[in-house]
């Protein structure tokens, strides 16, 4: 009987999740939920159980006008937070199909009936963006739980310059201590250092075959040249921020002059607490912490005639051999 008891509270909080102050539910109407879940209620032992739930700190309030029944006032979330949280589910590039939408039933099953409706609607998962296979999200599962043990891991890459998923370096594997995934550009990227190297480098989750958790402690942080400061002058958080904008390995600060149209691409790839100085009526100046390397090259050539790199001047001299390259193709 307290089993069926305890079940019969879930199924109420359950219930109760869906309401609000324009969906109130009277005794009856829970009655009648409830037996659809095979489970007989009293009115006395549901108003009991409406008064646990209030006596645990959930907002479940008698309507003004008694006879329209009861509502939840707070909610695990709110509706435009469930809203969020779908879009970005039905966007995700590593989930199925098949994941995608039961993770949205489930995120659902928190909505109130206005939210779980406009959800149905607008909420768009768009087949060509899925992943056919489930080998990305086990992955994903599985160097998390690397990370968390701080346990190495070792891979095969693919060659992101072949057509047919070469693998690189003649299937060479890697044995690397994994620190962070970090989602860039709809794509998941593994941060961690290999075996023969003491800096970052990020790779593609995508492109990462054959994973596998080893029992080998992955190496401190203090001997990661990028992750040393971690503890001391940086967090773990600063380092995500810093490399959500920019590319891997040390950073070091450049200064940009640029046209006022580029202030908001640049303020979405290196954040909104860099400070623009102001340079004449449509220029600005900027200096923000990258790792200078080809990747940043190519990002700036992009930009044209429209951003300038200032300095320092070893990086505007290696900025002009990399465009003279360029040049020189044509």
């Amino acid at each position: 009987m307290e089993g069926k008891n305890k079940i019969k509270l879930l199924k109420i909080l359950e219930i109760m999740q869906k309401t609000d102050e324009n969906h109130p539910l009277t005794i009856d109407e829970i009655r009648k939920k409830l037996k659809k879940y095979g489970i007989d209620a009293e009115r006395k032992s549901i108003s009991r159980d409406l008064k646990i739930l209030e006596d645990t700190g959930l907002q479940i309030v008698l309507c003004d006008n008694h006879n329209d029944g009861w509502y939840m006032i707070e909610h695990t979330f709110q509706d435009f937070e469930l809203k969020l949280i779908a879009d970005a589910i039905a966007s995700n590039r590593i989930l199925t199909i098949e994941d995608t939408r039961s993770l949205i039933k489930r995120i659902k099953s928190f909505a109130t009936l206005d939210a779980e409706i406009f959800i149905d609607n607008t909420v768009v998962v768009d087949p060509i963006v899925k992943e056919k296979e489930r080998r990305l999200s086990v992955y994903f599962d599985l160097v998390m739980r690397a990370i968390v043990a701080n346990k190495k891991i070792t891979f095969q890459y693919i060659d992101r310059m072949s057509n047919d998923k070469k693998l690189r370096n003649n299937g060479e594997v890697i044995q690397a201590s994994p620190y962070y995934l970090i989602p860039m550009n709809g794509k998941y990227y593994v941060a961690c250092c290999t075996d023969d190297s003491t800096s970052i480098h990020n790779y593609r989750l995508d492109l990462m075959v054959n994973i596998q958790m080893t029992n080998l402690d992955i190496r401190p942080k203090i001997q990661v040249d990028e992750l040393k400061e971690i503890g001391h002058t940086m967090t773990d958080s600063d380092y995500l921020r810093i490399s959500a904008h920019s590319w891997t390995g040390i950073k070091e600060n450049v200064t940009l002059e640029g046209i006022n149209w580029c202030r908001l691409n640049i303020s979405d790839k290196f954040g909104n607490d860099i400070m623009f100085h102001r340079k004449g009526e449509d220029k600005f100046v900027v200096s923000v912490n990258v790792a200078v390397n080809e990747g940043f090259y190519q990002w700036l050539a992009s930009y044209g005639t429209n951003l300038k790199l200032l300095s320092p001047e070893k990086r505007v001299g290696e900025f002009k051999e990399y465009i003279s390259k360029i040049y020189d193709q044509y």
